[in-house]
């Protein structure tokens, strides 16, 4: 089933309207519209607020009881579903898991890892992707919620079903930040707590994926040159050290507008550093079980490193996917990317953001020597 966007989509559901963060048609709440709105929002809020103090048996009946008032009061379609035993998931990650096949089917990637994306990079990362915005809805499309600001907090499953107030339903777990929330809904579109958002958008799965063209190889540079070693040094011309210097005294946020070579990743959403990202990239859904190993004495100093030689082996030519480490001439190392090809690296600028950027367009404090390393597993496949 189908349904066209139209004037209209339902007392509960909003109305389509058009926002300076979307720039798209989307769905907003209705704030005063004389039906008793406001009453369920309190209603909402409350639940939201109190719900995580509260044994699960009283809200069992809580929102079974909650269930019958709406349906009796405004003839909406409120249920609980069910009890969700995976209370890690966000509801983010609780929604992309019920679109995981297809996703696993398009991108090559785990769902376990896609979810693993969407929890350390946030869903923009996701949606931005491998998903496309939609004015029409079909079974199982993505809904997912906004705040005034354009921020995205709150995503769920659409539902074909005509006996709603809002022409179907959305499936969709109530939880704002990490985890903790056991129960899964289906509601109406705006039956929801307010903090989880005033507007919605659909998406749907593309269809196909550009093709990579990123070379797994090395690709020669004038700033840099191969070592013995395998490593690669910075060639310090006059030229090579301006681009060095300008960096480390230019605002990061304006050097895409100097270098059009350095990229500003704006979707990625990482909370740490240059080393605790470069990991969680390359371990993926696999970072939880060695991030305690992740030290940065042992990862930002001179000499061996524990955690690199446990699960690390240097590599001469990288490939997409390998570790970047930036040291010192003395052997101190100072800075973490990850490989991406077409001789650029992804890398976090300390608590800053996430760049793509040549190898050696970094600051100086960086350092002036580059070693690959790729993990072990991969290097013996």
């Amino acid at each position: 089933m189908t349904v066209v966007i139209n004037d209209f989509y339902g007392t509960i559901a909003g109305q389509p309207a058009y926002t300076p963060f979307q720039g798209g048609r989307t769905y907003s709440r209705i704030l005063n519209d004389g039906s008793g709105v406001r009453a369920i929002f309190d209603f909402c809020a409350q639940s939201f607020r109190e719900k995580t103090f509260t044994p699960d048996h009283y809200w069992d009946d809580h929102y079974r009881k909650a269930a019958d008032w709406a349906s009796y009061k405004e003839r909406l379609h409120f249920e609980v579903l069910h009890k969700d035993d995976q209370t890690h998931l966000t509801n983010h990650a609780y929604a992309l898991s019920k679109v995981g096949a297809s996703l696993e089917e398009l991108t090559h990637i785990p769902l376990k890892d896609l979810q693993h994306q969407c929890n350390s990079y946030g869903m923009g990362y996701i949606l931005n992707r491998y998903f496309e915005g939609v004015e029409t809805t079909e079974e199982g499309d993505l809904i997912v919620y906004y705040d005034q600001n354009g921020g995205i907090v709150h995503s769920g499953i659409y539902h074909a079903c005509s006996s709603t107030n809002s022409g179907g339903s959305v499936e969709s777990r109530w939880t704002r930040g990490a985890s903790g929330n056991r129960y899964v809904f289906e509601h109406e579109f705006f039956f929801l707590p307010p903090p989880l958002g005033d507007v919605a958008k659909f998406f749907r799965a593309k269809k196909t994926l550009p093709a990579s063209n990123a070379p797994l190889k090395h690709i020669g540079d004038p700033m840099f040159e191969a070592q013995e070693d395998g490593s690669f040094a910075f060639i310090p011309t006059e030229a090579n050290k301006k681009v060095r210097e300008t960096i480390e005294k230019t605002k990061s946020y304006r050097l895409p507008e100097i270098y059009p070579q350095i990229e500003h990743v704006s979707d990625i959403n990482f909370f740490g550093v240059c080393f605790m990202y470069a990991m969680d990239k390359i371990f993926k859904s696999n970072y939880d079980a060695v991030k305690s190993e992740v030290r940065e004495g042992d990862l930002c100093g001179g000499g061996t490193s524990e955690f690199l030689e446990k699960y690390f082996v240097p590599v001469s030519t990288p490939q997409e996917g390998d570790l970047a480490v930036y040291s010192s001439s003395w052997g101190y190392r100072h800075h973490f990317g990850v490989y991406i090809g077409e001789d650029r690296i992804e890398s976090k600028w300390g608590c800053l953001d996430v760049y793509r950027h040549p190898p050696f367009y970094v600051d100086p404090c960086d350092g002036d020597r580059l070693t690959y390393y790729r993990l072990k597993e991969q290097s013996q496949r």
